[in-house]
């Protein structure tokens, strides 16, 4: 996961070197702690079974007035 690694081994280089593959390779994460965070991700990204969109109430929350005609506008 070299665009985004969640940790790393080593500090980063300072100043502008060319690293050989096995020194990226050195200060990038372990295979198990890439996996463990994209099967956090998936699991953390998956909508939750009670899940209901903004303003799209199950029975009518607002009945009249100012409130009612928001929640249509959002709706909307």
């Amino acid at each position: 996961m070299p665009n985004c690694p969640t940790s790393m081994t080593h500090p980063p280089p300072q100043t502008k070197v060319t690293l050989t593959e096995d020194e990226i390779l050195s200060i990038l994460p372990d295979i198990n702690s890439t996996c463990n965070l994209f099967s956090t991700l998936s699991l953390l990204s998956q909508p939750t079974a009670d899940y209901v969109p903004l303003c799209q109430y199950r029975e009518p929350v607002f009945s009249s007035g100012a409130p009612r005609r928001l929640v249509e506008k959002v709706q909307a």
